[in-house]
């Protein structure tokens, strides 16, 4: 069930949610416009922007939803 909630603003919702969107909308805009080069970097910078986000802090998010403390 954790995996639902690493999207929350806590962990990797809100801005970089929105960034990532916002890029990826970008680039689907440069492809129907057909610019395809700039539309295929926005769609990749922001699946990659996402993409690193859920994967540095998944198990930060994940400790944090579960209760436990990880050792520093």
């Amino acid at each position: 069930m954790w995996n639902l909630r690493i999207l929350s603003r806590r962990c990797c919702g809100g801005p970089v949610l929105a960034m990532a969107l916002l890029f990826a909308g970008l680039g689907f805009l440069f492809l129907l416009l057909s610019a395809s080069v700039p539309g295929v970097v926005f769609i990749t910078v922001g699946v990659l922007a996402e993409g690193l986000c859920l994967l540095l802090s998944r198990s930060r998010c994940k400790h944090s939803y579960t209760g436990q403390l990880r050792a520093s």
